[in-house]
């Protein structure tokens, strides 16, 4: 009972959402073509709820190398790219606040001693 009470609540939320994305179009005067269904967006919104937190694979490129190179050097972890639904919305996507001032993204010093 309680497992379908919470995908009822999130279908509903799904589709608030997807609601209020065609109003926002209309308000938008974008071409009504490119309005999506219900279905493709709850398929986007699943596909942007699966990539939370987790890194995604980058696709080689060029010829593979004949030498193969052992050792691996330490990256930092990617975030996953968001859609490009969401990145050419033209909606405000406001940064992550974080506690740290002035910390540096590459590493985990500060600016500030």
């Amino acid at each position: 009972m309680v497992q379908k009470n919470l995908f009822w609540t999130l279908h509903v939320a799904v589709v608030n959402g997807w609601l209020q994305y065609k109003r926002d179009l209309k308000t938008s005067d974008a071409a009504s073509s490119s309005q999506k269904d219900l279905m493709h967006f709850t398929l986007d919104v699943a596909e942007a709820l699966t990539k939370v937190n987790k890194a995604y694979a980058r696709k080689s490129r060029g010829r593979v190398s004949v030498t193969a190179n052992t050792e691996t050097s330490r990256r930092r972890v990617r975030r996953p790219e968001p859609t490009t639904a969401a990145r050419f919305d033209k909606v405000a996507h406001w940064p992550e606040i974080i506690n740290q001032k002035n910390r540096c993204r590459n590493c985990q010093k500060t600016s500030r001693k």
